[in-house]
């Protein structure tokens, strides 16, 4: 499924950038050699959530859902970007 012209934010940092996409906050995981970028969900190490995310120049691939509910997130210092989202169902 493709949703187009999706809003997502991003906390900009130099260690550990996050992404927030649909009240769900990713930390980056690594870079591969084509230019993608892997993140786990902000709650792999405290509930183990198995969602993750890819994201390669304007586009963002939720390879799985959360098992939890969403998070209530501040995002007055993140900066909107507008993105085709994939979702894997």
């Amino acid at each position: 499924m493709i949703d187009q012209l999706t809003v997502f934010y991003v906390v900009p940092a130099i260690k550990n950038p996050k992404i927030i996409v649909d009240h769900h906050e990713y930390l980056i995981n690594r870079k591969d050699y084509a230019g993608r970028t892997m993140w786990l969900c902000a709650k792999y190490s405290k509930i183990r959530c198995k969602s993750r995310i890819i994201t390669y120049g304007k586009t963002v691939k939720i390879m799985s859902s959360h098992n939890h509910s969403p998070m209530r997130i501040d995002i007055s210092n993140a900066v909107t970007q507008r993105v085709t989202i994939l979702r894997n169902n």
